[in-house]
């Protein structure tokens, strides 16, 4: 009694998303940065001054953000935006990272114990 037809997408408009989903992401992730700069005073500089200079404890924050939040990517948007508005260095960065991927990937099975 029911009929499915699926229509073919057009390669002009799946390139056309992905492409204005892009714009979106780097447009979202310039506001963060624009923001943070705009945001940070003496005590966040600082803050993040001392968070680059050990690299295990960068590592340790971005652990914790990853097995709070679960969510990799939310740790990253963070980072770029960090990075970008030259509050934390890229090798800092790049340990909260890492950090951030092994806690997200190791909290559900801590939690599953």
């Amino acid at each position: 009694p029911y009929e499915i037809r699926v229509k073919p997408v057009s390669r002009r408009k799946y390139y056309r998303n992905v492409i204005g989903g892009l714009a979106l992401l780097f447009f979202g992730l310039r506001t963060l940065s624009r923001g943070s700069r705009a945001f940070a005073g003496q005590r966040s500089r600082a803050f993040f001054a001392r968070l680059g200079r050990r690299l295990p404890r960068a590592f340790a924050v971005g652990a914790a953000v990853g097995a709070l939040t679960q969510f990799a990517s939310t740790a990253a948007g963070m980072v770029v935006g960090l990075v970008e508005s030259r509050l934390v260095a890229l090798v800092p960065a790049a340990a909260v990272l890492v950090g951030a991927q092994l806690g997200s990937a190791v909290a559900p099975s801590v939690l599953g114990l």
